[in-house]
This record gives structure tokens, sequence and C-alpha cells, in this order.
């Protein structure tokens, strides 16, 4: 038996063609790898929680049992949010690179929901300095925050929050664009909601360079 072992052990990078779909929809899956060899074979993968630890297992996709030539992947009909991941094998003897990074594309069918998300304040718009609450209610009653960023990065509350209960709150919400919503270890989920956050001292700056503006217009007109 011969035992191979690589140095510089390349990690591939996984991206979506989007990473909010409807349900039903298709979305294409594109894994690229920092190397100028065009001998890769791409192994597609749907990436699960682990239980017991904060990691990720992998099972693969259908049809990639061999892998593909192609470095894209499409998956048709999704209708709940999945994690998707990718790696790669070249050369004989085989060689595989590490796992990507996983990716989570959201999709859901809302008729299908089995608890409600309420966001305090009660408003699409928040402020960066304030905080915001999420609460879950729906039965069963353990449920916890999901927060699912543009860029399809996957976190729960315990990681950018304080969870209590059924309750996620917020202290310094991110700024870019992320949908929320509550799901459960039966698999339950919430409806999703889209928080903008956006600060304070934005609207100030706004308010006081118009108010110039204004005054420079009625004190010194052209």
């Amino acid at each position: 038996m011969h035992v191979f072992i690589l140095k510089d052990k390349p990690k591939p990078d996984l991206s979506v063609s989007s990473s909010w779909l409807r349900p039903g929809a298709s979305v294409t899956l594109h894994c690229s790898v920092r190397s100028h060899s065009a001998e890769w074979r791409f192994y597609w993968y749907q990436a699960f929680f682990k239980n017991s630890s904060k990691g990720y297992y992998f099972e693969l996709l259908p049809g990639g049992k061999n892998g593909t030539a192609q470095n894209s992947y499409i998956v048709h009909g999704q209708k709940q949010t999945a994690g998707y991941a990718c790696r790669a094998r070249r050369g004989q003897p085989e060689h595989f690179t590490s796992y990507s990074k996983p990716v989570f594309v959201w999709s859901a069918d809302s008729s299908s929901a089995t608890a409600t998300v309420k966001v305090t304040p009660d408003r699409v718009q928040h402020f960066s300095e304030e905080s915001v609450s999420l609460h879950c209610e729906g039965k069963p009653s353990e449920w916890r925050v999901m927060r699912l960023s543009e860029a399809g990065t996957l976190a729960n509350c315990s990681v950018w929050g304080t969870m209590r209960g059924s309750t996620c709150t917020v202290k310094n919400a991110t700024a870019k664009p992320a949908v929320y919503w509550c799901g459960s270890k039966l698999g339950g989920f919430s409806n999703a909601v889209n928080i903008t956050v956006q600060s304070k001292y934005f609207y100030i700056l706004f308010f006081f360079f118009f108010s110039f503006l204004f005054f420079l217009f009625v004190c010194f007109p052209v």
C-alpha cells in the first residue's frame, strides 16, 4: 500500500447562483480550485450539521459518485433550505482536495410553515445601535433562530446573538442583507423575514447635509 501525503492540500471555493430561492427553483453550484491543472474531477455534496459538534457531515448529491468533468452542477427543484459543498480529485493515484466551506441556499414553502417569527421593534428598517429581538411561536417549543447571509453563510443565534428560550436578541445587527427564520431539530420552520440595518449616524449626517444645502440656497440665491 502506498501512502501519499500532500503538504499543501488545496481547498476549493464553492459559489452558488443564488442564495435565496423560491420553492421548486433550481440553483447552480460552481466549484473552483486554485490550480492550473485541467485534470480535476469535481464531487458535489449536501452538507448537514453534526448534532454532537459544530462540524458538518457530507452526502454525495444524486449522480455524483464518479464526479463530473465540469466544475458546475445544477440542483433541480430545491424546496427546503440546504447546504452544499464540493471537493475535487485528480491524478493516479487519486488525490482529493479537502471539502469546500459549505454554502447554504434558502428555500421554503411558507404555506407549510409550522411556526411564526416575530420581530421587535416591528419594522423592516432597523438601526445598528439598537437591540432587535426575534421570537419564535409554534410547536414544538424548542426553536432556534437562523440567519442566512447574502454570501450563503448560515449560522444560528448562538453565534451572532443571545438565545433565551424561543427568543433571540441581537445587540449589534449586521449591516449586510440577511434572511432570518426559526427552525427546529424536527425539521419544522417558520416564515422568513428580511432585516435591513442602517446606522442612525447616516440619517443624522443626511439631515445636516441637506439642511446646509437649504441654508445656502436661501441665504445665497443664485
